[in-house]
């Protein structure tokens, strides 16, 4: 095999940094999601219960990616003990 087999097999990251890259990027996406969602909503002209379950659902969506955020690395750390 040559040098370029030899390096298209490579690790270029680890497990653990991918996992809290993605959890960042999970936190990110839920401050603004939510913040786009709440922009969007007081632009249109929508009655009280309308907006109220708006929010609930912006509020719902940020609360799933921040859990999300939250188990990627708890999965990833029992990926690694089961391969050890």
């Amino acid at each position: 095999m040559g040098p370029i087999g030899r390096l298209a097999k490579a690790r270029v990251t680890t497990e653990l940094f991918d996992a809290r890259l993605a959890q960042v990027l999970c936190f990110i996406a839920a401050v603004g999601i939510f913040v786009a969602v709440v922009l969007k909503l007081c632009r249109l002209r929508l009655t009280e219960e309308q907006l109220i379950i708006g929010l609930l659902a912006a509020i719902a969506c940020s609360l799933l990616l921040v859990v999300l955020g939250l188990l990627l690395p708890i999965s990833a750390a029992l990926r690694k003990d089961r391969q050890e």
